[in-house]
């Protein structure tokens, strides 16, 4: 029960690590809960720890597209645009060398999204790298994870790193953080869908090297009351919202309580 005790206390074969990446990097070097993701960051071995890896069509066209093409135009030898086709190619490399396994999951992931009325964007047109998109494959991913029905992502879960976030600045939508990180549209999907079982069930958050609470409990939670308030002044209440109200409806009517 992530959320609550008794916490998933390691990093097990499979699993995903968010977060700021700083912080993930560091988990995996010096974290022993996370000393078995070693191999599969460190080595590139199958399967991957990041959702980064997980490339859908869109990202693989977008990054090959633009090694192609600035392979020829970048005479001016740009250090920014050498750093990313350097890590684009970093990645493609990664997704090449498990051609083997890759489809299966990309397949389901991408069939995932495709459903969802929201992140189905992220398989169209060629924005597969811009800010949008990229957060919106990352928000689809904890969809697809934690209440996905497939085989494929049953243990499977997820392991959010909170060390050097700025929780009132995630809850605020600060522009500052917003500019520099998706993490806090992560967190954000998270809270909105807190109350769903699955999701509950399948995110283990991470403090200080120790397995914790979310950052929505305990004493900082009212860091989140502002944001709670806009959710419903925006559309009243969400699915998630929706979800509870319905269980505990189902409560009162079925347990009296």
């Amino acid at each position: 029960m992530p959320f609550f005790v008794p916490f998933r206390t390691k990093y097990f074969l499979g699993d995903l690590i968010y977060g700021i990446e700083k912080q993930r990097i560091r988990y995996i070097d010096t974290v022993n809960a996370f000393r078995d993701a070693q191999p599969y960051f460190g080595e590139n071995a199958w399967p991957p720890v990041f959702i980064d890896d997980y490339l859908v069509s869109s990202e693989e066209e977008c990054m090959r597209g633009f090694i192609k093409r600035e392979s020829v135009n970048n005479q001016d030898n740009s250090e920014m645009t050498n750093t990313r086709m350097s890590c684009f190619r970093s990645r493609l490399k990664y997704f090449d060398a498990h051609h083997d396994k890759f489809p299966k999951y990309t397949k389901d992931f991408s069939n995932h999204l495709r459903h969802d009325k929201k992140y189905h964007s992220v398989l169209e047109g060629n924005h597969g790298l811009d800010t949008l998109n990229v957060g919106r494959k990352c928000k689809g991913a904890l969809s697809w994870v934690s209440k996905s029905k497939s085989q494929l992502v049953r243990d499977i879960h997820v392991h959010f790193i909170l060390d050097d976030i700025n929780m009132q600045w995630v809850a605020d939508k600060h522009e500052e953080f917003e500019k520099k990180s998706i993490t806090g549209k992560e967190l954000r999907w998270l809270f909105r869908h807190r109350n769903h079982p699955k999701v509950s069930q399948k995110v283990q958050f991470w403090r200080n090297g120790q397995p914790v609470s979310p950052p929505w409990n305990g004493e900082a939670g009212h860091i989140w009351d502002n944001y709670e308030r806009k959710l419903m002044e925006k559309g009243g209440a969400g699915e998630e919202e929706r979800y509870d109200g319905l269980s505990r409806l189902f409560k009162i009517l079925c347990c009296g309580v």
